[in-house]
């Protein structure tokens, strides 16, 4: 059979379009979501859609559902208020729903979560997707630490690369310059996720390190707990230098 195309849309929406799915809707995930919806609008390699998984389908704000309002207002009133998160995000708290047809899932819920997320999704998201952890800890339990890449990859049989850095959420959603890092097991998948996330004012470095990445966003913020002790009692640029730099080194 022959098909002739006559113009750009027509070979576009002919086109296989990735689809991007956000696990969580936290400070952290609402900066990101507001920098991946900029560039899934831009870019023909994507579905401009972006499904956003809420936890607590309960929960409210001002006496309204929190899901109704990131639907119709499209941005969330408790962590970024008035930050536009897009007119085509859609925000629902039935996990299998938002992620079975991803083609990218990014995760960015609390920790301490990950586990029971990651068991409810085995075999129920796509084996050739591909995922991108946003979150800084780790799993400890009787056999060891365990980072939440290799979580999701045991758990869920897909390659997982991570983004790490130490930004603050509203600076993000501001457009302050901030930086981070993409771990990831090719460059090949790291371009993907550079795609996703970097813009003028949000730069992406690639590593071909997941697990340096991941420990280094994840230990870093231990380092920023004895930084901010240090600077409560007062003791001044001086000691703070030395916590940084013992953190370093360790």
């Amino acid at each position: 059979a022959e098909w002739f195309v006559y113009d750009h849309d027509e070979l576009t929406r002919a086109l296989k379009c990735s689809k991007v799915a956000m696990i969580g809707i936290g400070p952290f995930a609402c900066a990101a979501i507001h920098l991946v919806v900029q560039n899934i609008e831009a870019d023909d390699q994507f579905d401009p859609c972006l499904k956003v998984w809420v936890q607590d389908p309960l929960d409210e704000f001002e006496g309204r559902s929190l899901i109704d309002i990131v639907n119709t207002e499209h941005h969330h009133p408790k962590y970024l208020p008035g930050v536009h998160l897009g007119d085509k995000v859609i925000a629902s708290s039935d996990l299998e729903w938002v992620a079975s047809d991803a083609d990218v899932l990014i995760f960015c819920p609390p920790h301490q979560h990950m586990q029971s997320i990651t068991r409810r999704l085995m075999g129920k998201v796509k084996r050739e997707a591909v995922a991108i952890s946003l979150v800084k800890g780790m799993r400890v339990g009787r056999d060891g630490p365990q980072l939440v890449s290799q979580m999701i990859r045991k758990n869920l049989g897909i390659d997982c690369s991570v983004l790490m850095g130490g930004n603050v959420a509203s600076e993000i959603a501001k457009r302050e310059l901030s930086e981070a890092v993409v771990g990831a097991n090719s460059r090949e998948t790291g371009q993907l996720f550079r795609k996703l996330f970097q813009t003028p004012y949000f730069n992406v470095d690639i590593v071909q390190d997941v697990a340096g990445a991941e420990m280094c966003g994840t230990l870093k913020n231990i380092v920023a707990l004895a930084v901010g002790i240090v600077d409560g009692l007062g003791c001044g640029c001086n000691a703070k230098a030395v916590i940084m730099r013992q953190g370093l080194t360790e």
